[in-house]
């Protein structure tokens, strides 16, 4: 009996009480609620990070194509070239522009026939998503096969989403214009174009992202007059016969 005494007081000894089990466990629950505080932070901190860069790339790259495109324009006359033609459209204060020209900037590819003039269009278009995305879609359109005898339907490229506003202006040397017609214009490109990208907002906690803005020289001439080419013939022509006197 005395025994089981002294073995029953000995556990009793090393046992926990209710008091010490309650403050253990609110120790416990805080350590806990700092971590899941700590982790929450940092998954969040890098989903930010994630979306900054991953939104931050295509427009980028949005640009450089751009740039690339208009760098690249040829004269707009000839066999594998036409007009330069920059529309304006408005709609409540909102810009939706459209520009239409031909450049060398497609890439040449063994197992197709054409070369690397082609016929590009920008304009924007509605979401694929109809209304379950913001804004809308910013088209570059392709023709690649300029010598088909029938018309081809453009390769659509939606290259960005969530455009509230597509801007396209043309420096004509003096000042900026907001439409230019190569037809009316001697088969004249604009010295300069300038783009302006803007995004739409989102969610009203976030602000929309930061509008793209470009400026690209334009390094085309206009090809020579038919009248100066005579005249230039008539001279060596006549510069010819008195060599033969």
């Amino acid at each position: 009996m005395r025994g089981t005494a002294l073995q029953n007081r000995s556990m009793a000894e090393r046992a926990f009480t209710l008091l010490e089990m309650l403050v253990a466990s609110a120790i416990f629950a805080i350590v806990m609620a700092s971590l899941y505080v700590v982790f929450y932070s940092a998954i969040r901190l890098r989903e930010k990070t994630f979306k900054e860069v991953e939104s931050a790339l295509p427009v980028s790259a949005i640009e450089m194509i751009v740039k690339r495109d208009l760098s690249s324009t040829v004269v707009p006359a000839g066999l594998l070239s036409g007009p330069f033609i920059g529309e304006t459209d408005e709609k409540a204060a909102v810009r939706s522009d459209q520009l239409t020209f031909f450049a060398s900037s497609g890439t040449i590819e063994d197992n197709n026939p054409w070369g690397d003039v082609q016929q590009i269009e920008y304009y924007l278009a509605e979401p694929e998503n109809g209304d379950q995305e913001a804004g809308s879609d910013l088209v570059r359109a392709l023709t690649r096969n300029l010598l088909s005898p029938v018309v081809e339907d453009p390769e659509e490229q939606r290259i960005l989403h969530g455009v509230s506003s597509l801007l396209f202006e043309y420096y004509d040397g003096t000042q900026w214009q907001d439409y230019w017609d190569s037809t009316t214009m001697g088969n004249t490109t604009p010295t300069a174009v300038r783009v302006r990208i803007e995004f739409a907002q989102v969610n009203e906690n976030e602000k929309p992202a930061r509008p793209i803005e470009a400026v690209c020289e334009l390094l085309v001439k206009a090809p020579t007059t038919s009248s100066g080419s005579q005249s230039a013939g008539g001279d060596q022509t006549g510069g010819g016969g008195n060599t033969g006197r």
